[in-house]
């Protein structure tokens, strides 16, 4: 009998001894995860929701925060202005961006779908749309160059999603784009629509936008940037060519040059607005645990709310609906618009050959 305790007691303390292992294992893993921040124990998801209930907000120009760290037709294109010097005084416009954002959970991150297969492509020349799919989704990518004297040629699939191979300009010109090449969903300036890319869509039916981009920009010696071109406008029958009525701009990175901004003061002095909070006075957005500066003016007739992020990347998977859900909260965007089109690409001022767009996928939901 006393044999048969011990044997018990025995047993009980390994087993104890198991459970404090992979409690102690799962406490230096949560740690080793999250950092151990204040908000050890909870997913980001649960610390994001705690946030939106506390009921956290911002004023006009102030900082908002959404979501939790997550791994890992014109000359001058919409959305930027080229360096060296202060904004072109051509692109002022009237303040804009008025409205109180709100903290919100993150929705759909879309993380993980990198990596489909790429079917489909070709070498392009000139502005030229050609048809690629990448996992079951159809896309169009679309090599285009702006300036006049622009010469550009792009290989389009064969492993990734395009690359620029060649690309030069018999006028080069620091605060012109050259080119523009994109791979998108919806409809754009070649007035080709994508097969089955659930565009138009009310922003009021929007749920979530899981997108991803990836790109080499971090080793490519150019000028110019990697980013999304969103278009909206009022007209759910809009078919491309044209100015949509707003664009709605993420920049991954930039080189040499600037985001358009309303009329006023100008104080990035000639560098990348990336380090610089001081460049924009509309203040800044957090998604995923990444800072994004607020810039707004326009091009043309059409005004532009870019988003440029703090520390370049190459790659991220995120919700765009983030980003929508702030223009509309601040009155960049009018809610009654229409998404037409989600595209990624680079705008280039100078150099540019070898930079790639390796993945990409956006789904509309």
């Amino acid at each position: 009998m006393k044999a048969l305790l011990i044997l018990l007691l025995i047993v009980n303390m390994h087993n104890y001894s198991l459970k404090g292992f992979s409690l102690l294992g799962g406490f230096f893993a949560g740690c080793l995860l999250s950092a151990c921040g204040p908000s050890d124990g909870l997913s980001p998801e649960e610390v994001a929701l705690l946030r939106a209930e506390e009921g956290a907000s911002t004023a006009p120009g102030d900082s908002a925060a959404v979501g939790a760290e997550q791994p890992g037709g014109a000359d001058l294109m919409p959305g930027l202005t080229p360096l060296p010097g202060d904004a072109n005084p051509g692109d002022a416009a009237d303040s804009g961006g008025v409205g109180t954002p709100t903290t919100t959970p993150t929705g759909s991150s879309g993380a993980g779908q990198f990596g489909q297969e790429i079917q489909g492509g070709s070498t392009a020349s000139g502005f030229e749309i050609i048809d690629l799919t990448i996992g079951d989704d159809k896309y169009l990518v679309q090599a285009n160059p702006w300036r006049s004297g622009t010469s550009q040629t792009l290989s389009v699939g064969q492993g990734k999603v395009f690359s620029i191979d060649s690309l030069s300009t018999s006028a080069p010109d620091p605060y012109q784009v050259m080119t523009f090449p994109s791979v998108y969903k919806g409809v754009a300036q070649g007035r080709q629509r994508s097969e089955g890319s659930n565009l138009p869509k009310a922003i009021s039916e929007l749920t979530t936008i899981p997108t991803g981009m990836k790109t080499n920009t971090s080793a490519i010696n150019f000028g110019g940037n990697a980013t999304y071109d969103v278009y909206f406008t009022y007209d759910e029958n809009y078919s491309g060519g044209g100015s949509p009525d707003i664009y709605l701009m993420v920049w991954f990175s930039s080189n040499a040059m600037n985001p358009l901004i309303s009329g006023g003061d100008y104080s990035c002095s000639g560098q990348p607005p990336t380090h610089l909070d001081a460049c924009t006075d509309q203040g800044s957005l957090t998604v995923g645990g990444k800072t994004f500066h607020r810039f707004y003016g326009a091009t043309g007739s059409s005004p532009v709310i870019s988003y440029v992020a703090e520390t370049p990347m190459d790659e991220w998977e995120f919700d765009l609906k983030n980003f929508i859900d702030d223009a509309t909260a601040n009155n960049y965007v009018d809610s009654s618009m229409y998404l037409q089109s989600v595209q990624g690409g680079f705008e280039v001022i100078s150099g540019g050959v070898g930079l790639t767009m390796e993945d990409f996928y956006v789904t509309i939901n």
